[in-house]
Parts: structure tokens; C-alpha cells; sequence
């Protein structure tokens, strides 16, 4: 049940590097996106898919909300086939998003 937060995702919200727990992470997410967001992650733990890629929006520090787009994979079973490892990525989508927002105003 260990998470490792890269402490570079931390620092580009914001954060410092060591100050960034997963409970935090939790809390930054946008109210209408935390069922979308716990749903995908429990998919993958519960093995129901074996990836995961989708949008939600998570609070920087300075209170601004970024898009961010979640990628990630199983990396590891154990014997029983539980899955042990999870690696993703999470890239910051905020200036897509204004752009996309943009076009569609125009």
C-alpha cells in the first residue's frame, strides 16, 4: 500500500520536493473529477483493466486548477497475481485545455 509521489510532480504544482503525501494528492483533486479519478485507479488495482489514461483536474499550491492527463500500467504482479507495481505519467494539460476552450468560444 506504498505510493511514491515523484517529488518533481510535487515541485511543478508548487510544492517543495519531500513535502507531498499521498493524502494531499488526494484532497487537490477537482470535486466533479474525484469519483473519475478513484474509479480509474481502483480499475487497475482490482485488475478490472490493465491501464489507465484519462483527464481530471488537481489544485497547484498557489490555488490555480491544472488539467492533468493520467497514463499509467500495471508493472508488477505478485504469485497470486495481485498487482504490485503501478507506473504512469502525469502530464500537465492546463494550456491544451485553454486553447480547446478557447476555440470553442470563438
Amino acid at each position: 500500500n506504498n505510493v511514491y509521489i515523484d517529488p518533481y510532480w510535487a515541485e511543478s504544482l508548487g510544492f517543495p520536493k519531500n513535502k507531498f503525501m499521498l493524502q494531499d494528492w488526494e484532497k487537490r483533486i477537482y470535486p466533479a473529477d474525484q469519483v473519475k479519478f478513484k474509479t480509474a485507479i481502483d480499475d487497475i488495482l482490482q485488475n478490472d483493466v490493465s491501464y489507465y489514461d484519462f483527464e481530471y483536474r488537481e489544485e497547484a499550491k498557489n490555488g490555480d486548477w491544472c488539467w492533468i492527463n493520467a497514463i499509467g500500467k500495471f508493472a508488477e504482479k505478485d504469485q497470486t497475481g495481485k498487482i504490485i507495481k503501478v507506473i504512469g505519467l502525469y502530464q500537465d494539460i492546463t494550456e491544451k485545455k485553454q486553447t480547446e476552450k478557447a476555440h470553442k468560444l470563438s
